[in-house]
């Protein structure tokens, strides 16, 4: 059966994603488009992919967030977090443009969604423990502002898979914890944990580890296509995902459940 935007519900619904020049961002981007949103993309990067409007910005500088967020406009029904650096980029990267920026534009576009709208992150697998470092995450969570957390990023720096982790563990603490907060207003907020997907930041891991993608276990035996996770963005930030809300999905071949279990280890 093909699905189409009938189904969905994405006819004639203004939707905005970041991280559209490339993997993730840039499926979910067609693929929403294809449903019949209107599609609005942000990057810091052009974009080949067809959109209804492009707007370029950076996660990691608050003024370019807060222009991104006015040009977007006042209506929104549902925003997608796309965007993040590999783990071989500088730390303060990472964790900028992995929660902190993302965390910024959410609050600057919160108001332009509306009772039945929807926000869908990005998170990983790689911070499938996140529940256990709520500590420490939590001290990130409660800088009040893009400076100040920015700050405390620069003073916490740590090695390059703390860095990735801490954010995208930041990313699905702040889902649910803005999830209660929204939830009575009609307005949903949940996180996509893809596992090793083939895109360029996967290339980056590459160039860091060359052993890699051998070492991880993949229960699949396969890593995922872009495609493969832009339908469960798609879906999460639908109406037919209404009773959804602060979820971290995890569409990693299995990859968490098995080591959980014990079948695998990390």
């Amino acid at each position: 059966m093909t699905i189409t935007g009938h189904e969905l519900g994405y006819q004639g619904r203004s939707v905005a994603v970041t991280g559209v020049a490339s993997g993730i961002g840039e499926a979910t981007a067609r693929l929403l488009g294809e449903l019949g949103a209107e599609v609005v993309g942000l990057d810091i990067a052009a974009a080949a992919v067809p959109l209804d409007r492009f707007i370029q910005f950076d996660l990691r500088d608050v003024e370019s967030i807060a222009h991104a967020a006015t040009a977007v406009g006042p209506k929104l029904d549902a925003l997608f977090h796309c965007a993040g650096q590999p783990q071989t980029a500088p730390g303060l990267d990472v964790l900028l443009t992995g929660f902190v920026g993302l965390r910024e534009l959410t609050e600057r576009l919160r108001p332009a969604l509306q009772a039945g709208g929807a926000i869908t992150c990005v998170a990983s697998t790689a911070a499938y423990a996140w529940q256990s470092q709520l500590e420490r995450i939590r001290l990130l969570l409660w800088q009040p502002t893009f400076a100040q957390a920015a700050e405390w990023c620069r003073n916490n720096i740590g090695t390059d898979g703390e860095n990735y982790a801490l954010a995208k563990g930041a990313v699905s603490a702040y889902t649910a914890e803005r999830s209660f907060a929204w939830a009575r207003e009609g307005v949903r907020i949940n996180c996509v944990s893809p596992g090793p997907t083939e895109t360029p930041m996967t290339e980056e891991f590459r160039k860091s580890e060359p052993d890699y993608m051998n070492r991880l276990p993949m229960p699949m035996g396969r890593m995922a296509a872009p495609e493969e996770q832009a339908w469960v963005f798609a879906f999460l930030g639908s109406p037919r995902a209404s009773f959804v809300t602060g979820s971290t999905v995890y569409v990693d071949g299995g990859y968490v459940a098995a080591l959980t279990m014990g079948h695998v280890t990390r």
